[in-house]
């Protein structure tokens, strides 16, 4: 791993990590592997107050004990996130994302071989009790795939993603829809997907 970092009387204005052969464990048990990653950038830096993250994972794969026993293609991805008021979160102890707000600039993620892929960019923000909402444009890169994909991950959300499926059949290879989260509950269009738990 190599680190540099633009340090100021504080945090860091800058910080960069470049990693090889990348492997995330559980930290109490740390002989069950999470995932691995050929390579792992990670990037950070201050913004006006605001905190700006970039993530780029090349070759990332999960352990299917994560994924409902379904071994997911080694993916490539790049993540870019704008935390608002980011330096004065990072500065208090024990900070929690909960009465906070971002952007997703960009999250990409797509199999390092084949076209499947997904987009993502909107606004995201954490209420005080940990309920998470947010507006995304999600642009999706051979739907068929990853509708075969995700419902094998998710099988008790089989139907709900195939009547997703069926509906962009007729927008192209990479139709972009609407994705709406309100208070933990993920609506596709007007169709509920699921829910996401509160935050700490």
């Amino acid at each position: 791993m190599r680190i540099s970092a633009y340090l100021t009387r504080a945090l860091p204005e800058r910080f960069s990590s470049d990693a090889e052969n990348l492997v995330l464990t559980l930290g109490q048990k740390p002989d069950q592997t999470i995932a691995m990653a050929d390579s792992f950038q990670l990037h950070a830096r201050q913004n006006e107050g605001n905190l700006d993250l970039a993530l780029v994972a090349r070759d990332l794969t999960v352990d299917p004990a994560f994924t409902n026993g379904t071994t997911i293609p080694p993916l490539n991805g790049e993540i870019l996130v704008t935390l608002d008021d980011g330096i004065t979160l990072l500065g208090r102890s024990g900070s929690s994302l909960r009465g906070h707000s971002g952007t997703v600039e960009n999250l990409h993620l797509k199999t390092s071989e084949g076209s499947a892929g997904l987009s993502i960019r909107g606004p995201v923000s954490v209420a005080d009790n940990g309920l998470v909402d947010a507006q995304l444009q999600v642009t999706v890169d051979d739907p068929q795939a990853i509708a075969l994909l995700v419902s094998q991950i998710f099988p008790q959300r089989r139907n709900e993603i195939g009547g997703i499926t069926s509906g962009l059949a007729g927008l192209g290879s990479s139709p972009t829809l609407p994705v709406n989260i309100r208070q933990g509950r993920i609506f596709v269009g007007f169709l509920p997907l699921g829910n996401i738990p509160p935050l700490r």
